[in-house]
């Protein structure tokens, strides 16, 4: 066999060696990214989520214990996730506007109060509905967010950061269903 045929097959050799061994990288990092806690945990630079299903709401019992189900909204005026959230946040208040077992609840920094009212009537709530508190307080990590709870402060859905259509979707099917205890 000729000098450059036996280098032509060690290339091919390596090439496809190569080749095997990108599609056993590839392969791992769909498999690591599939498992939650694993992804997680690689991402390492991502703190937790503040409100998870299950857990207790951190808020006065009283905001939550008046109705069957409760809408925490977080936000702040002059935050642009939002401000383009604001759609989404509308929706969801005039999604649940008809339910009497629902109420909604905008939690807002206390430092800014003629602002947050402006954004809570663009949402579709009066001052009635607006919660001005110490964000620092809380678990709250990041706004927007928003948290569902039942009348125990039971949290049944939670997310963060801008709200897609999705959270809006996932949170007025979950306000229709019949409320259950645990």
């Amino acid at each position: 066999m000729p000098v450059s045929d036996q280098r032509d097959a060690r290339i091919g050799r390596a090439a496809l060696w190569f080749a095997a061994a990108c599609v056993v990288a590839l392969a791992a990092t769909v498999m690591a990214l599939a498992v939650p806690g694993l992804s997680d945990e690689l991402r390492g630079d991502r703190p937790p989520v503040a409100y998870t299903v299950g857990d207790r709401m951190d808020l006065d019992p009283a905001r939550f214990s008046s109705s069957a189900r409760t809408l925490f909204l977080f936000s702040r005026f002059s935050c642009g996730a939002c401000q383009t959230s604001k759609p989404i946040m509308a929706a969801l208040v005039a999604g649940v506007a008809t339910r009497p077992d629902v109420q909604v609840v905008l939690v807002v920094p206390d430092e800014v109060p003629e602002e947050e009212r402006l954004f809570a009537r663009e949402l579709g709530l009066d001052s009635s509905h607006i919660l001005q508190t110490d964000l620092r307080r809380l678990r709250l990590r990041q706004v927007p967010s928003m948290v569902l709870t039942d009348d125990s402060g039971r949290i049944l859905i939670a997310r963060e950061g801008l709200l897609t259509e999705t959270d809006r979707d996932d949170v007025l099917g979950l306000v229709r269903l019949p409320v259950t205890r645990p």
